[in-house]
């Protein structure tokens, strides 16, 4: 294994520029699309530091707090002991390919990933079911140590603890490296954004990426933006068309159900609930709010 840099006693502040040289494994799931909370635009922005630092909240706190209990279950669970490296990793081959593994097993050529999660996580940890974006995340940490198992303990609060034996897959870890080499040289290296992809995050990092110090000022030339912008107009216009067929049929579902409350279908049910709102203290408004479920199985 290569170690970049010993992470003992580091502050936090220090090593998360550290996390910036390269793509961690946390980063791995965002490259391939899998991870639901970032975007290829935000990790190549937080890449050149381009965005503030991620506030740290209530989950990532109990996250870290949590990993040493995590890894005394697994522990407990497989007999098995574990240690803390204390260092970043980086790949022999590729140098922008780093890994920070939460702990290394004793005895055996493996690492161990912790991870805290809560109980309205969909996955079926029960069930064996790994979420991709965990289960990348090892195959990366495989990748960069080189080692030939990784174990996947999962900490669902107050619900159950899991734990998995993910083996190394040359196959999908070729992949994987292709996909993050082409993106740290073909857009971090070269400071060239990757296309936007609609999600929240992705319009988050395109507004940090745009917003000047003061008023913005001049023109820029769009003419090679003429059929992305055609498109978007023709796209418009058939939304507003949409919604104005949506709220049609919800006007109809709502004179249908008249004073009642709710209503069922064949594939949906329907409520017809009053809402009460205050406004400026002292003004109050009286509501109903149609919604519509769809049954499970349709």
């Amino acid at each position: 294994m290569k170690i970049l840099v010993s992470t003992k006693d580091m502050p936090r502040e220090e090593w998360l520029q550290w996390r910036k040289k390269g793509i961690g494994g946390s980063d791995a799931a965002t490259v391939l699309g899998l991870n639901p909370y970032s975007s290829l635009l935000t990790l190549y922005a937080d890449k050149l530091g381009l965005l503030p630092e991620r506030e740290d909240n209530e989950q990532m706190r109990q996250g870290r707090d949590l990993e040493q209990y995590v890894a005394d279950r697994f522990m407990e669970a497989t007999g098995k002991k574990v240690k803390r490296l204390n260092a970043m990793l980086a790949h022999p081959d590729h140098d922008w390919m780093l890994a920070d593994v939460d702990r290394l097993v004793v005895g055996e050529k493996a690492l161990l990933e912790c991870k805290t999660t809560s109980v309205y996580n969909k996955s079926d940890f029960e069930g064996g079911e790994i979420p991709p974006y965990y289960y990348v995340q090892v195959q990366h940490y495989l990748a960069v140590t080189g080692l030939p198992v990784g174990y996947l303990a999962v900490l669902v609060l107050n619900r159950g603890f899991y734990w998995y034996q993910i083996d190394a897959d040359p196959n999908e870890q070729a992949a994987l490296i292709a996909a993050e080499e082409k993106f740290w040289t073909n857009h971090v290296m070269k400071q060239v954004p990757p296309d936007p992809d609609g999600s929240e995050s992705s319009r988050e990092a395109a507004l940090a990426l745009t917003c000047p110090v003061g008023e913005p000022v001049g023109e820029a030339l769009l003419y090679d933006l003429d059929s992305e912008i055609t498109r978007l107009l023709a796209l418009q216009g058939q939304i507003k068309a949409m919604e104005q067929d949506a709220d049609a049929i919800k006007q109809k579902l709502m004179l249908a159900l008249g004073e009642n409350a709710y209503g069922r279908s064949n594939v949906a049910k329907v409520s017809y609930l009053t809402q009460y709102r205050k406004e400026h203290i002292v003004k109050a408004s009286v509501s109903r709010v149609l919604r519509i479920t769809a049954l499970k199985g349709e």
